[in-house]
C-alpha cells in the first residue's frame, strides 16, 4: 500500500519538556479494500462502509507521563455521522485508558468498564525506518478476537519510536518502549497525522473498583448476539 504519513509537531517552545502536561495525538485510518482476496468480505457492508468513510475516520489519543484516555473523535456537524462512527467502530471499538505504571488497560463500551488482562505480548525488532523525521523500530504480536462466530488470532505489525518516550498508542496497542506511531492491525493501517506536545484536553478519571472482568465481559457480548 503506497501511502505518506504526515506528522505535525506543535512545539511551546525550542525543547521538549517531557512533564505532565497533556499531549495529545491524532490518528487516521489507511486502508486498500483491494488488499482483500475474500470477495465475500470485500463486498460486506461493514467493509463497503469502512472503504467509503476511511478519510472520516480519526482518533484521538490524549496523555501525560503515566495514564492515556483513546477514543474516536468526537464529530460535530458532519454529514453520514452515524455510519462514520460505525466504520470507526469497526476499526477499534470502544474506549480505551490505560496507566503506563501499573499496566492497568480498560476498555469502555456502551455502559461496561472491562478489565483487559489479556494484553498483547510484544516481540521487539531491530528493523528500523524513519517516520517523519523520527527513527521507529518494528514490534510484532498477535491479538486474538472472540465472537459469536469462533475465535481469530491476526497478526499485528507496530511501529513505535524512543523519540517520545511514552508506551502509549491507540487502542490496546500499549506497553512499547515508545510512542506507537503505526500500527498494521489485518487490512487496516492506524497512523499518526497530528502530533501536539501541550494540549488543554484532560484526561477523565475512571475507576478499576468499576469494571468487570474480561471473561464476564465475553459472556456479556457472545450473550447479545
Amino acid at each position: 500500500m503506497k501511502r505518506k504519513i504526515s506528522i505535525i509537531l506543535l512545539f511551546m517552545n525550542l525543547a521538549i519538556s517531557y512533564s505532565q502536561n497533556t499531549k495529545k495525538v491524532e490518528y487516521g485510518v489507511l486502508f486498500n479494500i483491494e488488499e482483500i482476496t475474500d470477495e465475500r468480505m470485500k463486498n460486506s457492508f461493514f467493509i463497503k462502509t469502512i472503504n467509503e468513510y476511511k478519510e472520516n475516520i480519526i482518533f484521538d489519543l490524549i496523555f501525560n507521563d503515566s495514564v492515556s484516555n483513546f477514543k474516536t473523535q468526537e464529530l460535530l456537524n458532519v454529514e453520514n455521522k452515524g455510519k462514520i462512527n460505525y466504520a470507526s467502530y469497526m476499526v477499534i471499538d470502544g474506549e480505551y485508558y490505560f496507566n503506563s505504571k501499573s499496566s492497568i488497560l480498560i476498555k469502555k463500551l456502551d455502559d461496561l468498564d472491562c478489565l483487559i488482562t489479556n494484553k498483547l505480548n510484544w516481540t521487539l525488532h531491530l528493523e528500523e525506518k524513519i517516520i517523519d523525521g523520527m527513527k521507529c523500530y518494528k514490534a510484532t504480536s498477535e491479538k486474538t478476537v472472540i465472537n459469536s462466530k469462533g475465535k481469530f488470532v491476526f497478526p499485528i505489525t507496530a511501529w513505535y519510536t524512543p523519540d517520545l518516550p511514552y508506551s502509549f498508542g491507540p487502542g490496546i496497542f500499549v506497553g512499547l518502549p515508545g510512542l506507537v506511531l503505526e500500527v498494521r492491525d489485518r487490512n487496516f493501517v492506524i497512523f499518526a497525522k497530528k502530533i501536539v506536545l501541550k494540549s488543554n484536553e484532560k484526561i477523565k478519571e475512571i475507576s478499576v473498583d468499576k469494571t468487570i472482568s474480561e471473561e464476564e465481559y465475553l459472556k456479556r457480548i457472545l450473550n447479545k448476539n
